[in-house]
């Protein structure tokens, strides 16, 4: 018994071990594998808002220069060689879009004739050797270049937008605008998630266009062979880590196409800054679970611990989500960017259509509510997905079936043009919930499902709901085109659209939907196959 009771100290000691390394090893694993996730899809989220902000600028500035070669006076003046006129097109092109420093006008074999700014050695330079009259002149359509290093004025790095002047089918001329790759560096600078990481848009080739640290080289420089090169040549999208780097560390990389474009977008962080924040979180558990063997004896003090972690990890928390907010601050006054190429509308038709609009005029006012419309959507579209939370979202007792029939109401005149046959059928009760929440969700869902209908004989669209278990479930079905299995995931994923359906949109639609529905407490998912229509379930808590 002696014996014993000289080993009673030492299992006092050893008995909690087992347990407290059991769950150390638990949650130590769940909370790096929820830390690395939390990662990868910020800077997943991060990267495809960045691409979508590039393509948003580089299509508002083809949008404006196409415009100009459109201009009945413009082109004449083209075909005439008449140098005053060209050249006050060229003027007035700058004013109205700053991002382009300057603007020439080629003959087709890509001759230089009329500059602005002018300057004058390089009039009558034959510039077919450019990668952009080599894109412009394979089938006479719009070309962006990749960058290249002008023979004017100080020699910077730009890229060329280039667009040919039309006369039926007779090429006259090609009018260029050149942006310099400084610009787009200085625009992409908000983006970087931190000092030490690199936001690098490269063409399919490899050839760097710009890039905020220049980890990789300056622009007009090919990526340095290696698997990031290798990534961006097969449109490798998605993140890869441990990416050898020339003799430095490896970094995690994360790519995504822009769209529109033949360049990808892709945010290069030091792994090693990745990996010490994740080590952070192993370091905060280690010394978590040290504090839950403390707590055997000591209870209060465990608990005090605990409210500490959490208060760290929601700062954390809280300065990634003001990061993101800056983001959207950014975004939305950046593309406004468009609006310039309206106000460039407007002015043609002052200029060109002071007594009447013929089809031509009415070709631009089309082009012109394009602009507006696309702009207007996506900036709304983007704030509200941002400011989407628990705040904004207050509860009240809501009757869903007036908001199902206020939503088909606003809905009429689209549903009267296409002739769809719409059905209502099952519960709609009276819900603790957001009334306007519930709204955004049921008319996006609803609109979704009419713009992809496609060219279906008998279009049809029917609105359920059932109250069951505590859950009330909202269906939305169409026979419409269907969603291919592997894309149902994506589709609720900021600026993911379904490549093969001509819709309009800017493709955030369905994650404002789960983000509402997710923030009332519910789910929401998809079932479908293509060519057989979709239906969307959304799931809520019954509250009372």
């Amino acid at each position: 018994m002696a014996a014993l009771a000289r080993f009673e100290p030492l299992q006092i000691f050893l008995g909690p071990l087992v347990p407290v390394a059991l769950l150390a090893t638990v949650v130590m694993g769940v909370g790096v594998s929820s830390e690395e996730r939390h990662i990868e899809i910020y800077l997943a989220d991060l990267t495809s808002a960045a691409a979508a902000i590039v393509s948003e600028r580089i299509h508002s500035t083809f949008q404006l220069i196409r415009s100009y070669s459109l201009r009945f006076r413009f082109k004449d003046a083209v075909s005439q060689g008449n140098v005053p006129e060209s050249q006050r097109n060229l003027e007035q092109l700058l004013e109205l879009e700053p991002s382009i420093d300057r603007a020439f006008v080629t003959d087709p074999k890509g001759v230089l004739w009329c500059d602005y700014p002018e300057a004058p050695d390089v009039h009558g330079r034959s510039f077919a050797d450019r990668d952009w009259y080599r894109g412009v002149s394979r089938k006479w359509e719009p070309y962006l270049s990749i960058p290249y290093e002008r023979s004017a004025a100080g020699s910077p790095s730009v890229v060329g937008f280039a667009v040919p002047f039309l006369q039926g089918p007779t090429v006259v001329g090609i009018l260029v605008g050149q942006v310099r790759t400084r610009l787009l560096e200085a625009q992409l600078e908000p983006v970087a998630p931190s000092d030490t990481a690199d936001v690098l848009v490269t063409s399919r080739m490899g050839v760097i266009v710009a890039s905020t640290r220049h980890l990789y080289g300056a622009s007009q420089q090919l990526l340095p062979e290696g698997p990031l090169r290798q990534m961006i040549l097969i449109g490798g999208e998605g993140m890869h880590q441990g990416v050898p780097f020339l003799n430095k560390p490896p970094v995690m990389a994360v790519c995504s196409p822009i769209p529109r474009t033949s360049w990808m977008l892709t945010i290069v962080e030091d792994q090693a800054e990745v990996l010490s924040q994740i080590q952070d979180v192993r370091i905060r558990l280690f010394l978590l679970c040290g504090l839950l063997y403390v707590a055997l004896v000591g209870i209060l003090q465990l608990r005090r611990n605990k409210a500490l972690a959490l208060a760290a990890a929601a700062e954390d928390l809280r300065h990634k989500n003001q990061q993101l907010e800056s983001l959207v601050t950014t975004v939305s006054h950046d593309l406004k960017s468009p609006l310039v190429s309206i106000n460039g509308l407007v002015t043609i038709l002052l200029d060109d259509y002071e007594s009447a609009v013929d089809s031509v005029g009415k070709r631009y006012l089309g082009m012109l509510k394009q602009n507006a419309d696309r702009m207007r959507g996506l900036i709304d579209d983007i704030l509200r997905f941002a400011k989407i939370g628990p705040v904004s979202l207050p509860l009240d007792r809501v009757d869903t079936r007036e908001v199902v029939d206020r939503v088909l109401a606003e809905l009429g005149p689209k549903i009267e043009e296409r002739k769809i046959r719409i059905t209502v059928t099952g519960d709609f009760p009276v819900l603790m919930t957001s009334q306007t929440g519930l709204y955004q969700v049921l008319s996006n869902l609803v609109s979704n499902a009419i713009k992809f209908l496609g060219d279906v004989r008998d279009p049809a669209v029917e609105v359920g709901g059932v109250a069951a278990g505590g859950v009330y479930s909202l269906r939305v079905m169409d026979n419409g085109v269907g969603i291919d299995p592997a894309y149902q995931e994506r589709i609720f994923e900021p600026f993911h659209r379904l490549q093969d359906v001509e819709a309009e949109g800017s493709g955030i639609g369905l994650a404002i939907v789960k983000r509402i529905v997710e923030t009332l407490g519910g789910s929401i998912h998809v079932i479908s196959q293509k060519g057989q229509g979709a239906t969307f379930q959304v799931d809520l808590p019954v509250r009372t």
